[in-house]
């Protein structure tokens, strides 16, 4: 349900609808919740396509072989599952990281909205002008954090593309 889903449909549903049915939550609790549905959504039909992704013949041949159903997908899908969906989880991650800026608009202060206050303070106390400076600031840090993670997934896919 939530997989197609815009995240700001998400948090402006967990937010506005929960009340509704007598569930009180304040916008950080409701934006944590959010965006752990959102995510768990897109991170189970990542984890769905890697099993089917795996030939049937590996199935057949580990029946053949004697294993159960839950020794075959314990010992023979699920390893191989793991090594073609780690790339894509880590995509998710760093999307979820860059994300989390939305839960701005159902009233929370993430990253981004400090950075915008500190603005607002400096231009209206001291009259500089400083935004660039602060968003600059904002981006580095978020290039620091996700950079990274998206070198971790290319040279993951890099080698999983070798090796299968």
């Amino acid at each position: 349900m939530f997989r197609g889903l815009p995240l700001v449909i998400t948090l402006f549903m967990v937010f506005f609808i929960l009340p509704e049915f007598g569930i009180q939550v304040n916008s950080f609790m409701s934006a944590m919740l959010a965006l752990s549905v959102w995510s768990s959504a897109n991170i189970s039909i990542a984890v769905r396509g890697a099993i089917q992704s795996i030939p049937p013949t590996q199935i057949e041949a580990s029946l053949s072989l004697g294993l159960s159903n839950f020794q075959t997908m314990r010992f023979v899908i699920l390893p191989q599952a793991f090594r073609r969906v780690l790339p894509s989880i880590i995509s998710l991650i760093s999307n979820l990281i860059q994300s989390t800026s939305l839960s701005v608009l159902i009233g929370n202060t993430d990253f981004l909205k400090s950075a915008q206050i500190l603005i607002e303070r400096v231009e209206i106390m001291e009259g500089g002008a400083i935004a660039f400076q602060v968003y600059a600031f904002v981006i580095v840090v978020y290039f620091i954090i996700c950079y990274p993670l998206s070198i971790l997934a290319k040279k993951m896919e890099k080698r999983m593309s070798v090796s299968l």
